[in-house]
């Protein structure tokens, strides 16, 4: 039986060259690079997932905890957190329910127009972070620990590359 298609499932270079006999314009090497990209982040993030289930929170929880965590003295509305975090209010609005529930925010009456609210880490949403940070950052570490120094700035001037690519991407 056909596994379903996955990109743990990725075609082999002779597979595409196949393909490119039928679409010339195929970049066979170009497409390889980019689903084998694809397929390291889908597994970085699907270990960034089981991480975060193992501290209580999910990918959406820590990224809201952060962007509060970064700006302690300023008053957040939940609607610059969407902004900050690239996602709907509705979705910020089931985090922020979800974290309030657990102690780790709070809501407020915005300091300086009482008509908005704003969202603030509770004295517990901090020492969660701070007990979880240094392991989270020695982890995050970890994904790139066998490369060089030379091959990280190269890493990062590529990655910078392939993050510009996106423009052409989404050209028509």
């Amino acid at each position: 039986m056909l596994n379903d298609f996955n990109l743990k499932n990725l075609p082999s270079s002779k597979t595409l060259m196949t393909y490119s006999e039928k679409f010339p314009e195929v970049d066979v090497e170009g497409v390889l690079m980019t689903l084998e990209f694809l397929s390291t982040a889908k597994e970085v993030n699907s270990a960034y997932g089981k991480y975060f289930l193992e501290q209580g929170l999910s990918e959406g929880k820590f990224t809201l905890l952060m962007l509060l965590y970064r700006c302690p003295e300023h008053p957040v509305t939940p609607s610059e957190l969407a902004q900050s975090a690239n996602v709907t209010k509705a979705t910020i609005t089931g985090l922020i329910d979800g974290l309030s529930k657990d102690g780790l925010v709070k809501r407020s009456i915005h300091p300086d127009d009482r008509r908005k609210q704003v969202v603030l880490l509770t004295t517990h949403g901090i020492d969660v972070l701070e007990k979880m940070l240094p392991n989270h950052y020695r982890k995050t570490a970890k994904l790139v620990n066998r490369l060089s120094t030379e091959e990280r700035s190269v890493f990062l001037q590529l990655l910078s590359k392939v993050r510009e690519g996106i423009s052409d991407f989404n050209e028509k």
